[in-house]
């Protein structure tokens, strides 16, 4: 919905910044797996769905670039 109202609203992306957030704290080694998981669903997953998203747009236009900030 988010790549559709932006499309509708500003015309075809050509720079997607993807930039998630979790709060997950503590040493790698003690992190329950199910905070693992969400971090990878958030960051991972979220960044490569919205790419493919919006790469059909770039590549439409002849130009695009994506941008993928990920932290601790």
């Amino acid at each position: 919905a988010a790549v559709e109202a932006c499309v509708a609203q500003l015309g075809a992306p050509t720079i997607l910044v993807n930039n998630a957030c979790a709060a997950t704290t503590g040493p790698i080694l003690t992190l329950p797996e199910s905070a693992i998981e969400d971090a990878l669903q958030l960051k991972a997953w979220g960044y490569l769905r919205m790419s493919r998203l919006c790469i059909p747009h770039m590549q439409a236009n002849g130009w695009g670039r994506i941008v993928n900030i990920a932290g601790g």
